[in-house]
């Protein structure tokens, strides 16, 4: 059956669900869910006509969770659209803003009533940093998909790498 015949959104989700139902079963995994955010990937996802593109979309994202929840960003990103998706959902999940306020609460905690200047400009020099240097590493030291990917100007990208001093005067 050809996927883009489907009249209803919620056919291409029960064959995801017995996918993912078979899939569990056949290697031995503890049960899996889709979250809703997997829900929203299947159901809006423009999926090749071929049932098997689906089946191993699916086995993949069983396999990369490590509990009993599949959501959007266990899926590979296949288009344009797909990875646009998959990093929202993956930056989501990773609850950075989460981590930040616990990381500045101890350090406020640590301060005390001590009085201290530029706190802004140290912790973004902290967060941009790793930041430019993962991108980086990420994309083989390519800087215009570095620039891309982070959403810069590649001017400013070179900019921030000399201010970092992440590469050597030389390159």
């Amino acid at each position: 059956m050809a996927l883009t015949r489907w009249g209803k959104k919620r056919e291409i989700l029960q064959v995801a669900e017995q996918y993912l139902v078979e899939c569990c079963e056949h290697l031995g995994l503890s049960p899996k869910e889709f979250s809703k955010s997997a829900r929203r990937f299947i159901v809006t996802r423009r999926w090749p006509d071929e049932e098997s593109v689906l089946r191993q979309a699916v086995y993949g994202a069983a396999i990369s969770s490590s509990n009993g929840e599949v959501t959007a960003g266990h899926f590979s990103p296949y288009s344009r659209r797909d990875r646009h998706e998959f990093v929202e959902v993956q930056t989501h999940e990773l609850a950075l803003d989460e981590l930040m306020r616990e990381k500045i609460t101890h350090f406020y905690t640590k301060l005390g009533k001590h009085d201290v200047e530029g706190v802004y400009k140290t912790i973004m020099d902290q967060v941009e940093r790793p930041l430019m240097e993962e991108t980086l590493t990420h994309v083989g030291g390519n800087k215009l998909k570095a620039a891309r990917i982070l959403g810069i100007n590649r001017n400013t990208l070179a900019r921030k790498i000399r201010a970092h001093k992440l590469i050597s005067a030389g390159e």
